[in-house]
């Protein structure tokens, strides 16, 4: 009988965590704030950058994620202009305003594409980010499309 009752939770854990990883989305996009002060690892996380090589670190958890995506903009060379929502909008600027000098970090689908110093609030939710390719910018699409209909 115990046997049987391990493997009835057993077969639910993995439904479950099969479900879970259904919801996972085709466009990741994460923004960090470098953090200067932390004397608690477990609370950052280590980002090696390019150009200038260096080493920061970073506030474990994004401020602001693909679930705040409003809209997106491809321009001709390739960049692309990123809108957040009106929360977006809020929490970027309520970070940037607090965070001057502090490295933002953008990172779209595990990689930074974009790791610039706050040197002004932004507060019409935009960014101007590089490196996303014409594929993932139609995943960006349809994350928007699924976004506004929610």
């Amino acid at each position: 009988m115990r046997l049987f009752i391990l493997a009835v939770f057993g077969v639910i854990l993995m439904q479950t965590q099969l479900m879970a990883g259904s919801d996972k989305p085709a466009v990741v996009l994460r923004l960090h704030l470098q953090n200067l002060d932390s004397q608690d690892m477990s609370k950052v996380t280590p980002l090696s950058l390019k150009n200038p090589d260096q080493l920061i670190y970073v506030d474990k958890f994004a401020f602001l994620s693909e679930k705040y995506l409003y809209d997106a903009k491809q321009l001709q060379d390739g960049r692309v202009i990123i809108q957040f929502d009106n929360i977006g909008v809020s929490a970027m600027e309520t970070t940037t305003s607090a965070s001057l000098g502090k490295i933002m970090v953008v990172i779209f689908n595990g990689r930074v594409i974009l790791a610039a110093v706050i040197d002004k609030p932004i507060r019409d939710g935009r960014l101007i980010v590089p490196d996303i390719g014409p594929e993932e910018f139609k995943q960006m699409e349809l994350l928007i499309k699924k976004n506004r209909s929610t």
